[in-house]
């Protein structure tokens, strides 16, 4: 095995329960902001000081205590706010188990993993509800017993009416109440000194269940511990200086480790400003408002400020001056000058003028966007990381940065290769207190995952820089192509290659593997396409088979791509916006086989008219 060095660089604090660290942040800032949020993105904002944070928490803490005694499994779902956040800390600091599910779930889903994770009480937000009572699905429920609403005033006239109705007719074996009256009932219970006494967590019970993207039948329930995310959130402060009071956008969704773990948890930890985003398409408006200095995100979003930026750099035509910038900017650099958020000021204003540090993580990042925001005096940091490890596990920080690597481990976290040839690639061991204590119910699983000597299997393909001694992501193990002739080829690398190449209009590609009628393994691109950037344009396929020309021309001949086809649609993708591979390749042949089609036939085609032919009165041939 190879092993990646693990390094330190700033101190780490020592607690023993997420309740000691929030504790220590609540006595800290107490008058410093922690979140800022709007109920409605016409609202003005509201802000909530860390003092007024921990008075809330235990408040709805008693307030749920009060109205379910003894053991609680306490599901939470919703749009990322204030409520979810205090729902969260209230059930993790001694309530019991807190089981985060992925708001975007349809009803069916989300039924499945309340019934799974027998939650007892679920709280969600008013328009969640509705759509789940209107389904039907909370009726074969047979552990949940009461569902708390949140912002039942972000709902239109016709809902609300039909909230209340839902209210009063709501059965005695499933209560119903609102959030605020939870955290009203919560405080005149420690204001009348009547307080229900809570035993103090175990560090090693698992009081987290997070399951990861997935069908309800196959998403796994990873159980995770105070031990295990306090651990990564010692490991964080120890790897990456955060400023204290850094205005933190809180953008991808609460359920979700990453976010979870950095974005909530690591941010108090650290005494960071929380700011909690409108929705996607007020981003950029939140972070000029706000005056954002830092997002936690997944590639998609720092690919999206960049096409947002060269746009207006085109549309007002300053790419010659940008070009010259970054020129000046680099010889500058070189001398030990940096003049950057000067000679890009009109970017940095755009984007309200503070941003200036950012870490990526949950899928593979364009290289030249990361030299981009480089250039211009954004630091993208690219993390890597899983649910299973609570979740980081490896990363570049301010003080190590090689572009297009995950950097070195963190603190106190073990990281190997499981191969024995310097620089190969292999499947990425993990091991630490970090880990998960186990799948959810599933020991089978959970014992093919960690071995007997402790080590977590990522299913992750990585290799070791021999010079910078980085780690660099290859791709997923069960995703890897294996050719008749016994090489093996990354698909990731490819669609990387693929998405570069074409950046001006390729939204997304997907390369995936299956044999042709002699049974030989051919490659195969899926590749989605920019309808805007090509508007009026007729030379579409012959853009594309120059694409992958160039591609194959990049890469050894034995892992040049055989076939493609392209899509306007978007592709099957989890919350975190990364594609689902395996429903992906399904739906696909699901396509060709109700067509009658093979992949050649489909070479350099549109795919969009296998679904939606043109008609045939028009003598219009079908695929194209």
């Amino acid at each position: 095995m190879q092993y990646l060095e693990s390094k330190q660089y700033f101190p780490m604090s020592d607690f023993s329960t997420l309740n000691e660290m929030l504790n220590r942040s609540f006595r800290n800032y107490p008058d410093q902001t922690a979140v800022t949020y709007r109920v409605r993105p016409d609202d003005e904002p509201e802000r909530v000081t860390y003092r007024q944070m921990e008075a809330d928490a235990h408040a709805v803490q008693q307030g749920l205590a009060q109205l379910q005694p003894g053991t609680r499994r306490i599901a939470v779902t919703g749009e990322n706010s204030y409520h979810w956040m205090l729902t969260y800390m209230a059930t993790v600091t001694g309530l019991g188990t807190v089981i985060p599910l992925d708001r975007l779930l349809l009803p069916a889903e989300t039924a499945g993993l309340l019934e799974r994770s027998e939650a007892d009480t679920l709280v969600c937000d008013a328009s969640m509800y509705l759509k789940l009572r209107e389904s039907g699905e909370l009726r074969s429920l047979s552990h949940l017993n009461q569902i708390i609403v949140m912002f039942p005033e972000r709902l239109n006239d016709e809902d609300r009416v039909a909230l209340g109705q839902a209210f009063a007719a709501s059965e005695e074996s499933l209560k119903m109440s609102l959030f605020s009256e939870v955290l009203a009932d919560g405080q005149a219970l420690l204001n009348s000194g009547q307080k229900i006494d809570l035993e103090l967590p175990d560090p090693e019970e698992s009081l987290i269940l997070i399951f990861t993207s997935g069908t309800t039948a196959n998403s796994k329930g990873v159980l995770l511990s105070h031990k295990s995310i306090g651990s990564n959130i010692k490991s964080l402060e120890g790897f990456v200086k955060i400023p204290e009071r850094v205005r933190m956008l809180s953008l991808l969704p609460l359920n979700h480790a990453f976010e979870n773990t950095c974005g909530f948890l690591f941010a108090l930890n650290v005494g960071a400003e929380i700011y909690i985003a409108d929705g996607l398409r007020y981003v950029q408006q939140n972070m000029k408002e706000y005056k954002i200095q830092m997002v936690i995100g997944v590639p998609a979003i720092f690919e999206a400020f960049h096409k947002r930026i060269m746009a207006t750099v085109k549309k007002t035509g300053k790419d010659k001056k940008l070009r010259t910038g970054i020129k000046i900017s680099r010889f500058l650099r070189k001398i030990g000058v940096d003049r950057r958020r000067k000679l890009f000021a009109d970017i940095h204003e755009a984007f309200g003028g503070e941003f200036s540090m950012a870490i990526a993580g949950a899928a593979p990042m364009n290289l030249e966007i990361i030299n981009f925001f480089e250039d211009i005096g954004v630091r993208i940091m690219q993390g890597y990381g899983l649910t299973e490890t609570s979740p980081v596990v490896a990363g570049c920080n301010t003080q190590l940065f090689v572009a297009g690597t995950v950097g070195v481990g963190l603190p106190e976290v073990e990281v190997a290769i499981d191969s024995d040839t310097p620089g190969e690639p292999g499947e990425i061991l993990v091991r630490g207190d970090l880990l998960m204590n186990g799948y959810y119910r599933d020991e089978a699983t959970t014992q093919e995952a960690i071995d007997a000597d402790g080590w977590f299997h990522t299913g992750d393909l990585g290799a070791i820089d021999e010079k910078t001694g980085c780690l660099t992501i290859k791709g997923r193990l069960k995703s890897l192509i294996v050719l008749d002739s016994g090489k093996k080829v990354f698909p990731e690398e490819l669609e990387q290659l693929i998405n570069q190449g074409g950046e001006a209009f390729v939204k997304d590609s997907l390369v995936f593997s299956q044999p042709d009628e002699s049974g030989r393994t051919i490659i195969t691109a899926k590749i989605v396409l920019d309808k805007e950037a090509l508007e009026g344009q007729s030379d579409v396929r012959e853009r594309i088979e120059q694409l992958i020309a160039e591609v194959n021309a990049q890469i050894p001949a034995f892992k040049r791509i055989n076939t493609f086809f392209y899509t306007f649609s978007d592709m099957i993708r989890t919350t975190t916006l990364k594609v689902k591979r395996p429903a992906e390749i399904a739906a696909i042949m699901q396509t060709l086989q109700e067509h009658g089609l093979r992949l050649r036939e489909i070479t350099g085609r549109n795919v969009d008219e296998l679904l939606n032919p043109p008609s045939m009165k028009s003598g219009s041939p079908g695929l194209r």
